[in-house]
Parts: structure tokens; sequence; C-alpha cells
């Protein structure tokens, strides 16, 4: 569904040249704000959206903005479906890319391209250390008494 010459003729000189470039977004603040009183691109906004814009302007390429699934706008799958992911290869689909705050895993991996992250929360999870005493024969533990047994038979037969 993309408009204009192939992607394959990119330069550092001509840019896209002129591309029309559907992205499929996933609503989530402040990445992506969506207000349904507005129309077209004006209806979004936020540092994916700003991204976005920027990227159009450095690189030539023109693009409509849309949310995935209207019934859906929070929904990073919705987005990431409108692109083709998990689709059979070859089959149409209605954007050419997903943008938004749309987490990296495993599988999504085996089913498109992703740029480099733009943003990390740095959210870790923290829980309390247990108290524990020291152990000496903790070296002990990982195998149970028979099979420390069996060890120590083996290593007096041979």
């Amino acid at each position: 569904k993309i408009s204009g010459p192939p992607l394959t003729d990119i330069t550092a000189e001509t840019g896209f040249g002129g591309v029309t470039l559907n992205f499929a977004l996933h609503e989530e603040h402040p990445f992506v704000f969506y207000d349904n009183t507005k129309t077209g691109n004006d209806r979004f906004r936020g540092v994916t959206v700003d991204i976005i814009h920027e990227l159009a302007e450095q690189l030539e390429f023109e693009y409509t903005l849309e949310i995935g699934d209207e019934n859906l706008p929070e929904s990073a799958e919705a987005a990431l479906a409108a692109i083709g992911a998990g689709a059979e290869v070859g089959a149409t689909h209605p954007a050419d890319v997903a943008a938004g705050a749309i987490h990296i895993t495993d599988a999504r991996l085996g089913q498109v391209h992703f740029s480099h992250s733009y943003f990390d929360t740095g959210y870790v999870v923290v829980v309390p250390r247990p108290s524990q005493a020291i152990d000496l024969w903790a070296f002990l533990k990982p195998f149970s008494g028979d099979l420390w047994g069996v060890v120590v038979l083996e290593m007096v037969i041979v």
C-alpha cells in the first residue's frame, strides 16, 4: 500500500523521494494521544508523532496516521496486525509501519522488524533479599544424599 517510488531507491541525497507511508498507531500516553474529535493527522500528538514528523521532514516522505483498530486504540497487537504481523507472506495490510509504545518481545521479533528503542523506562522489580544463615554444607545441597553416596562409591571403585 506504499505509494510512490519503491523503497529500494532510498539514498542519503533523495531520502524517500515523496513516498507516502501509512502508520498504524497504538495509543499510549505520552507516546500517542488520540483525539477523535479532530480529523486527519491532527487527531494525533505525542512523542512518537513528533518523531514521525521529524523523520518525514528529514527523509522527505509524506505520512498518514491511523489507529490500529478504532475499537481498541490502546492495542499494540491491533497496530501490529495492521502491518501484517502474523499474516501470511504477501498478504495485503492497511499500514506500512506500526508505531507507539510497542514492547519488543521474542514472539514479536519473529513477526516484524523493530527500530532501535527510543525510550527505556528503567523499571525493574525489587524484592527483599531473604535472610539466611551461612551454611557451610550448602555445597552438598544440589544433590540428594543417595546421589552423593553413589558418587563416593564410584570414586572408590574407580
